[in-house]
């Protein structure tokens, strides 16, 4: 069972988060004294995956961070929001490894912890490397291989796996799905494609946000989905579904 620690202000306001831990099988600890009191850093080298409240000013999270060993244990920040790209920069410069949305699921929590484990752990000596072994999780190694795409769907997804933490323009996708470029029929239709991809991953039991619309600005895939992208399971399946689509030419059809 997985160590956590909930440092913050209330208590009260972190029942609903500790609840969906523990039906989820972590062993969780939440403290205000141990935040308040700097004689009880020892008890933090104790817990591998550490969280701090949003009941905790941004202000002090540096303040706070600084008395505990970034290098063994993974320190997730509690929101109540979504963190922009900038947001998470500013995060990872107080050595707060990742966040957490309190408005997530239990699935879509337990997805986060997956991703953000895999993605600290592998890393890190010792015995914190054991704390569970996340790569047999079922949702990851077979949610998106039930997804079935047509061809104009597939080489979307590409192309925003191919630019992934970039915004494409709706004329730089136009252009590569189809020979007349940007017409209004082929933007109506990609937005189709998009609300299709999406629908299809939805369905495919991935609950959090897929392909993001940047109003004005174009598409681009989301950064908690690029990170599940990037494990060794979605890798193999999202190489086979690249593999498997064809020379596409300019006016392949949905």
């Amino acid at each position: 069972m997985n160590k956590v620690l909930i440092l913050t202000k209330n208590i009260l306001a972190e029942q609903q988060m500790q609840s969906q831990l523990q039906l989820l099988n972590y062993e969780v600890f939440c403290s205000t004294d141990i935040y308040q009191s700097h004689k009880n850093m020892a008890v933090f080298s104790y817990f591998p995956v550490i969280m701090l409240s949003e009941t905790i000013a941004d202000l002090e999270v540096a303040d706070v961070v600084t008395l505990i060993n970034t290098q063994q244990s993974l320190v997730i920040r509690l929101t109540d929001t979504i963190y922009s790209e900038e947001e998470q920069a500013l995060l990872k410069e107080k050595g707060v490894s990742g966040w957490l949305s309190k408005s997530y699921s239990s699935t879509m929590i337990r997805e986060s912890l997956v991703l953000l484990q895999n993605n600290f752990f592998h890393t890190v000596p010792g015995s914190f490397r054991a704390v569970q072994s996340y790569n047999s999780d079922p949702f990851v190694s077979g949610s998106l291989e039930r997804v079935r795409f047509s061809k104009t769907e597939k080489r979307l997804f590409q192309l925003l796996i191919e630019h992934q933490r970039e915004t494409l323009s709706r004329k730089e996708i136009c252009a590569a799905l189809w020979r007349d470029g940007e017409t209004s029929s082929n933007q109506s239709q990609l937005s189709c494609i998009v609300a299709k991809i999406k629908s299809k991953l939805k369905a495919a039991g991935y609950e959090g946000e897929t392909l993001i619309t940047r109003w004005g600005k174009g598409y681009t895939l989301d950064t908690m989905f690029c990170q599940f992208l990037q494990t060794n399971q979605a890798a193999n399946v999202t190489d086979q579904l690249v593999q498997k689509t064809p020379e596409l030419d300019q006016t392949a059809a949905v």
